[in-house]
């Protein structure tokens, strides 16, 4: 170095490698006066070489495995990089984009052309995000056509260099077409309910979750009177309130969560504005609501206030009372009557006579009128209770059909027609039996020749088709085209309220037997089904009027139809009984003459 030579070495110095460079310092002679060395410390410089590949490594991985599309895009406006989340989200690979210049305006539609001037507001310093929709267009700056609807939301932010420069921007494409349809379909199910609680006055509305916890309830007119308030009950658990309506309650709501449905009534202790404590009513209904992986996730239960119709009720029972009561005064006096006119039976035993022939004649007639007016109580009770349900149901459902046909919802739209045609079908079946019980003493019996086999197929179809029925129909005849004269009227009547009744208290699944058989005079009809059998506490009187077991409440009915199927039989001169057992099943069987003899129409 003294020589005039410059080196340059690694060297170890202090347990760190050196890079030394060596050499010679002059004076103003040109003389060598010194010789300087400069070492730099390799070790560090390894090192912060390292944290540099490790620092991109990172970031490049990042880049290529995050789940949000990420393109690069520098200062020509081309692109330079693009993950692996935004070629599957658009479809395309880099040689489709690779060439594409951002800057060209051909290549945006008048709805993304502001996207340019973004850009240049990026390169300014700017960071923009931005929803963007893309619905079945060509995307000129991705070079694909968009078939599917596409929500983004968009952030495009600067990308600086070392020394602060903006070389690239980077830009974040997150598909949010999810989100979207989830938002419009909450917006959707929150009109729905705004519609059914706004049109759902007379009682209360509540909706339980799988902890039977209280997630809805309405009806602060009701609830005012029970001294509840339904923000406070919400979120609250229904043990917490099992004083309100009792256990029983509680036990409905816990089967309802096994896919068990209820409809029954119940009563509480209510308070009016002045303090006054009185007996109210509600007609309670649970239904379990199925969630689309075939799971209870909640339990609507609907309290209908059915006040007005017992205190109806119980003034119908105070009349008859009365009845009773007036009854037995003129019972009395005929009585007392009777007693004086014996006193000279020998003089008016005539008239004496005539008075007990009056005496049977007024109690009869009193007793008929006693008969009519219980059938009327009954009959009308029956009519609010029976028609409520559907009526309710009707009048829901026409505001969700207002709703769903806004929406353009064709299978709730369907569904909803559905529910209201099987509530219409109900009614009209109260109301044909009604009509049967105001005519069929004057009914005019008309034979016609028909082949039993063919009449007795199509009630079955047609009884499947009203009742919705699944369960299997197995139906056994011993011979084809068997001939009777009967009146199809009366013979439809009791066949169709025979496995009406079969269908109703049956397992969906289950098996309904339907055998015919015939002698040279006789064909006897046997329907045989699997549900709970008929109730102890009314089998010796089941073909009354009006005449339900207590076992069957939650089931629809109005206790007319075997009724019916008792007189119908003794019109066309049959006979109709029947065998039960208990959680076995019920057979009905009823034999008819193939020619009936004397018909005599009143």
């Amino acid at each position: 170095m003294f020589k005039g030579s410059s080196n340059r070495s690694e060297k170890r110095l202090f347990d760190n490698l050196y890079d030394f460079n060596f050499f010679p310092i002059r004076d103003a002679k040109g003389n060598i006066k010194y010789c300087m060395g400069i070492g730099y410390n390799i070790n560090d410089r390894n090192n912060y070489e390292q944290q540099l590949l490790t620092q991109r490594a990172l970031q490049e991985r990042i880049f290529s495995e995050s789940t949000l599309a990420m393109l690069i895009v520098n200062s020509n406006y081309r692109y330079v990089n693009a993950n692996n989340e935004f070629y599957k989200l658009f479809g395309v690979t880099w040689n489709q984009i690779a060439d594409i210049d951002l800057s060209d305006p051909t290549n945006y539609t008048e709805n993304n052309i502001m996207l340019i001037d973004m850009m240049k507001d990026v390169f300014a310093g700017k960071t923009i995000e931005f929803e963007m929709p893309v619905r079945d267009v060509f995307v000129g700056f991705f070079n694909v056509h968009v078939e599917r609807a596409l929500e983004l939301n968009c952030k495009m932010a600067p990308i600086t260099n070392s020394d602060g420069k903006i070389e690239n921007i980077i830009v974040y494409l997150h598909d949010i077409t999810a989100y979207k349809t989830t938002v419009r379909q909450l917006r959707e199910t929150q009109l729905i309910y705004s519609t059914v609680t706004s049109n759902f006055r007379e009682g209360i509305l509540i909706l339980l979750d799988v902890n039977l916890l209280y997630r809805l309830v309405e009806g602060d007119k009701d609830l005012s009177m029970l001294g509840k308030n339904k923000s406070q009950m919400l979120g609250t658990s229904i043990y917490e309130d099992a004083n309100l309506f009792g256990t029983t309650f509680i036990t409905y709501a816990e089967n309802a969560l096994k896919r068990e449905s209820f409809n029954f009534e119940i009563s509480s202790i209510a308070k009016k504005e002045d303090g006054s404590e009185f007996e109210i009513y509600y007609n309670v209904t649970f239904t379990p609501i199925i969630n689309e992986k075939d799971e209870v996730s909640f339990v609507y239960i609907s309290l209908i206030n059915v006040t007005d119709r017992k205190l109806f009720e119980q003034n119908i029972l105070e009349f008859n009372s009365k009845l009773d009561k007036e009854v037995e005064s003129r019972t009395e006096q005929l009585q007392k009557a009777t007693l004086a006119l014996e006193a000279n039976y020998s003089e008016l035993q005539l008239t004496q006579l005539q008075l007990v022939e009056t005496q049977k004649d007024l109690a009869a007639s009193l007793k008929k009128e006693k008969d009519l007016n219980d059938m009327k109580s009954q009959f009308i009770a029956l009519i609010s209770h029976e028609y409520r349900t559907p009526l309710t149901i009707i009048h829901t459902y026409i505001y969700l059909l207002e709703t769903f046909y806004d929406v353009q919802n064709k299978d709730k739209f369907l569904k909803g027609i559905g529910v209201i045609s099987q509530a219409v079908e109900a009614m009209t079946k109260l109301l044909d039996n009604a009509l049967f019980l105001n005519e069929y003493q004057n009914h005019q019996i008309e034979l016609t020749s028909i082949s039993i086999n063919e009449f007795l197929r199509s009630i079955i179809e047609s009884s499947i088709d009203t009742h919705k029925a699944t369960q299997k129909m197995d139906v056994i005849t011993i011979r084809d085209n068997i001939i009777i004269d009967t009146d199809k009227y009366l013979l439809k009547q009791i066949i169709g309220n025979i496995l009406s009744n079969a269908i109703k208290y049956s397992s969906a699944s289950s098996v309904i037997r339907i055998e015919l058989v015939d002698t040279d005079d006789d064909y006897t009809i046997s329907i045989q089904d699997s549900g709970k059998g008929i109730g102890e506490d009314v089998r010796g009187n089941v073909f009354d009027s009006f005449v339900r077991s207590k076992d069957v409440t939650n089931i629809s009915g109005s206790g007319l139809g075997l009724f019916i199927v008792k007189n119908c039989v003794n019109m066309l001169q049959g006979d109709v009984s029947f065998v039960t057992k208990t959680n076995v099943g019920t057979i009905f069987t009823t034999t008819f003459p193939k020619k009936l003899k004397n018909i005599h129409n009143s």
